[in-house]
């Protein structure tokens, strides 16, 4: 072989390899992990606030201007006190009439009922005429109807007294105060919310509504509640709404085991679900980190799978069944196994090519 001709091949070899370096240099390296399945029970940090389970907003049955508050916001009260009281000198004053017209009318009454007895027991004699026995009789049972009307227009004087005075229904203690002396009010108007003092410590959360088949009335979970316990604390789910509210979830709520009087409504709290997936997913249920996917509608995500044959990128449409808090967990057309992009999934594109990163730092001049 000439030296011209071995010069040649050189060339040739070096251009190939130039060749090579650069497709493999075209190629976008990316992070990658494996799809796992995931049938195992986890916990979805879900946000609530705490609330007595024994609560009630107060008003007066009727209308009027507030003459007396008696108890302010945070004061402990007892069954049957008094919290506050309208303006009640018109109403004393119709019950005091309608009482003197009552004593009238069982005058009336009493008198009535003597001359209808002793005209019965002339009637039999023939001392009196039949005609005279009934106009007795038809004027007795006048003033009786008489003294019940009167009587029951006292008795509604007597509630209206007894509406214009707001009295607690049962221990506890004030939690809002929302009238002032001197005000008009209207029937029915909110004046204070009490708590009982007997009622237990709640948690109010809102159910997605990818969730609301995975939990059961009466399953066990976890709450946290910032300053009261660094531990998480048992509690019960003891309702769970039966009607979506306006953001597509379901209000549920949770009673705390055990007895907690510091806990004040209001507080905002982290409710620990305890979900197994395997009650609404099938067994291929995959774990989908968070970053390894990109949203779209109606619970439906999009991932990119890593295929070995020509090292390129396919993407793949999963639904999402449940949320995690390092990720979601979806079912679909992949894998256990199979190898999806982990991180910049939004600069990737169907049939890209790539080349995966080591898992483990390279080490070089070992």
């Amino acid at each position: 072989m000439s030296h011209k001709r071995l010069i040649q091949l050189i060339l040739l070899q070096a251009l190939l390899s130039c060749s090579f370096v650069h497709a493999e240099q075209d190629k976008r390296p990316i992070f990658w992990t494996e799809v796992a399945s995931y049938q195992q029970p986890h916990q979805l940090p879900i946000s609530g606030t705490t609330r007595n389970s024994i609560q009630a907003i107060l008003s007066f049955e009727t209308s009027g201007k507030v003459e007396k508050v008696l108890v302010d916001v945070g004061d402990e009260v007892r069954k049957g006190q008094v919290l506050a009281q309208l303006e009640q000198t018109e109403r004393n004053l119709e019950v005091a009439e309608l009482a003197s017209v009552l004593e009238e009318a069982k005058s009336i009454q009493f008198e009535r009922l003597l001359d209808y007895k002793r005209r019965k027991n002339l009637i039999v004699d023939g001392w009196v005429s039949q005609e005279s026995y009934e106009i007795s009789q038809t004027r007795l049972k006048s003033a009786n109807a008489n003294v019940d009307a009167v009587t029951a227009r006292l008795n509604q004087a007597k509630k209206r007294v007894a509406d214009g005075i707001l009295v607690a229904p049962y221990a506890g203690s004030i939690s809002r105060r929302l009238i002032e002396q001197s005000q008009n009010i209207a029937a029915r108007q909110e004046a204070f919310h009490i708590l009982g003092s007997k009622g237990q410590v709640e948690v109010v959360i809102h159910l997605p509504e990818s969730l609301i088949f995975d939990i059961e009335v009466n399953s066990q979970h976890l709450v946290m509640i910032p300053g009261l316990s660094e531990e998480p604390i048992p509690a019960t789910m003891s309702e769970i709404s039966s009607t979506t509210a306006n953001t597509n979830s379901f209000e549920a709520t949770l009673q705390i085991d055990g007895n907690f009087k510091t806990v004040k409504s209001g507080l905002t709290a982290q409710v620990l679900l305890q979900t197994k997936v395997s009650k609404t997913n099938s067994p291929a249920s995959l774990f989908i980190p968070h970053g390894a996917f990109l949203a779209s509608q109606n619970d439906i995500i999009k991932v990119f799978r890593y295929n070995r044959q020509d090292s390129t990128l396919s993407d793949v449409a999963l639904k999402v069944v449940a949320l995690d808090k390092d990720g979601v967990l979806a079912t679909g057309p992949l894998k256990p196994g199979e190898i999806i992009a982990s991180k910049g999934v939004s600069f990737l594109s169907n049939g890209q090519e790539v080349t995966l990163l080591a898992d483990k730092p390279l080490r070089y001049n070992p």
